[in-house]
């Protein structure tokens, strides 16, 4: 199953949402694809595990952050928002998401499941950072689960196609960083 997720994943990526069919990521994982329909029966299951599984990713990838015990309750958070802004710019992410909004725009499964997506990474990182900040009000990590969020989306915006700015990813990835650091700071 994880070798067929990791096709889908693959081929949104590379090939696009008009390209992604059983056939072709039964092809890519290198299974029949009455072996993949028999686990996904069509293309809205297989993209609600897709989903799925990159929300366990995500909430891996943050929960990691979050409980770095080398660093401390400030740090952690500046940590993860470092990293969404720099994930949200690279090329794999950036192309994934934006194929998944894609979806979202014409598929009311696919809108659902990347809403839920984003629903179920920000409620995931609101619980880490609750036990990493205990002082601070669920309001008050929600709003900034939320801002996290949206400077990650917005990185994947300006900075997915078009890598040389101005002012590049990587210095708005540390500045975003500093700035939620600073919100939390007494």
């Amino acid at each position: 199953m994880a070798r067929v997720l990791k096709a889908a994943r693959q081929t949104l990526i590379r090939d696009g949402y008009a390209q992604l069919s059983t056939r072709r990521v039964a092809a890519r994982a290198g299974i029949s694809v009455g072996n993949l329909t028999y686990h996904f029966p069509g293309k809205q299951s297989l993209l609600r595990a897709l989903v799925q599984s990159l929300v366990e990713d995500y909430g891996a990838q943050i929960e990691r952050i979050l409980t770095d015990v080398s660093n401390k309750g400030p740090e952690r958070l500046e940590a993860l928002v470092d990293w969404l802004v720099r994930d949200a710019a690279s090329t794999p992410t950036m192309r994934l998401f934006r194929e998944l909004w894609v979806m979202a725009l014409h598929d009311k499964a696919a809108a659902r499941a990347v809403d839920d997506f984003y629903d179920a990474a920000m409620a995931r990182a609101s619980e880490l950072l609750k036990a990493a900040r205990p002082e601070l009000s669920g309001s008050e990590r929600d709003k900034l689960i939320l801002l996290c969020a949206m400077i990650s989306e917005g990185s994947s915006v300006l900075f997915g196609t078009r890598r040389k700015r101005k002012i590049s990813s990587a210095e708005m990835a540390s500045f975003a960083a500093r700035l939620v650091k600073a919100q939390l700071s007494p």
